[in-house]
């Protein structure tokens, strides 16, 4: 009891962010990827440029501690090679700038200028290169200042903060812990170690409650299946869901909307604005096809938060209705004075005046396509 106890005091960091992002098909697990560089023993920049060269087009995020090994084994390697250059005072002068200030030092302070590829459908698969190289075999100078502008720049992107939760849970999946087991190994290496800011993510105190749960059910009957998922799912990890707030997202009457003309299939679309008065024609149309008469509609592209309707037709023209979804709360609208007015006193209704102006035009066009047949 004590231990679940503690457990639900922490509960742990839970990210907003989606754990995996599909792109081409695939998943792409941030542990899985970590797993694999230590697994095969590859730099970040190593992996991505494998992904290049299989003409993949996605690049996933890496554990900070991931791009700090990368250019710790980068420095190794090439200090062989440029002893001067890559000292302890470069980089400690280097350790946390960006890409461009890291590029300013080696220039000021060296007279060295990074080396860029010209071609930009080249660019990103040639600098990984240089950076998958960088660990093998020598690099010139400002290929090397390169490869150190763009992981410096790297590792300064990535969130300190969740980073170094991230690189918590890398080392837990690596080394098999759970959370009180890594805890415990910090305080045996140092009694007076401080745990209070040291994070992990709600899925590590999660496989930490399950194991313990599992384990220890094989002593004591009286926890079983329905008992863990009350306390774990109900009590200590219970969740409230977060309230949508589309509803504070009012319509923009700037925005332009596509305007799509059919007639079973798609004819032609416009994007109505305020450029155009918010209304369009439609002219040099087919009025028969196949021998039947051609019956043109129009849709607009979707509102979201707001009802749509069309009245009219294509011999009058078309209205086009936006109306607020009763649905969605409305956000609180301002303090009105006295004498003034505001858009919610129209409702929050926009009205499309699509194919209304110069309608005329369109009706003489077709009549004119009557008579001519």
């Amino acid at each position: 009891a004590r231990i679940l106890i503690s457990i639900n005091k922490k509960r742990g960091y839970k990210s907003n962010r989606k754990a995996n992002n599909e792109e081409e098909g695939e998943l792409i697990d941030g542990m899985a990827v970590a797993r694999e560089l230590y697994n095969k023993g590859i730099t970040p920049g190593e992996y991505v440029y494998e992904l290049l060269k299989k003409q993949k087009r996605y690049k996933p995020s890496f554990y900070r501690s991931d791009l700090v090994a990368e250019l710790e084994a980068v420095w190794k390697k090439q200090s062989t090679y440029y002893p001067s250059v890559l000292n302890e005072d470069t980089m400690q002068r280097i350790s946390g700038k960006g890409k461009t200030d890291t590029r300013k030092y080696f220039y000021a302070a060296h007279k060295i200028e990074a080396a860029e590829e010209k071609d930009r459908k080249l660019r990103q698969v040639t600098y990984y290169k240089w950076r998958a190289d960088a660990v093998k075999a020598r690099l010139e100078l400002e290929q090397l200042v390169t490869v150190l502008c763009e992981i410096n720049g790297d590792i300064t992107a990535s969130s300190g903060y969740l980073g170094a939760i991230g690189d918590h849970s890398k080392e837990l999946e690596l080394n098999h812990q759970t959370v009180g087991e890594y805890l415990w190994g910090l305080i045996k290496q140092n009694p007076h170690q401080s745990l209070k800011n040291i994070v992990f993510y709600r899925n590590d105190y999660l496989h930490e409650f399950n194991t313990i749960w599992e384990t220890q059910a094989k002593f004591h009957p009286e926890l079983t299946a329905e008992l863990k998922d009350k306390v774990g799912q109900h009590l200590i990890f219970y969740q409230r869901r977060l309230k949508s707030q589309k509803g504070l997202i009012s319509y923009c009457e700037l925005e332009g909307k596509e305007i799509t003309l059919a007639n079973g299939k798609k004819v032609d679309s416009i994007t109505l604005n305020a450029d155009n008065k918010w209304q369009y024609t439609f002219t040099d149309l087919e009025k028969k096809e196949n021998g039947k008469d051609i019956e043109y509609t129009i849709e607009e592209q979707a509102v979201e938060g707001y009802t749509v309707s069309y009245d009219g037709d294509a011999a009058k023209g078309f209205t086009i209705t936006n109306k607020k979804d009763p649905n969605e709360k409305n956000p609180k609208s301002p303090t009105k004075k006295k004498g003034s007015s505001t858009a919610a006193d129209t409702g929050n209704k926009v009205i499309y005046q699509a194919l209304i102006a110069g309608s005329l035009v369109l009706l003489w066009s077709i009549r004119k396509k009557q008579k001519e047949k």
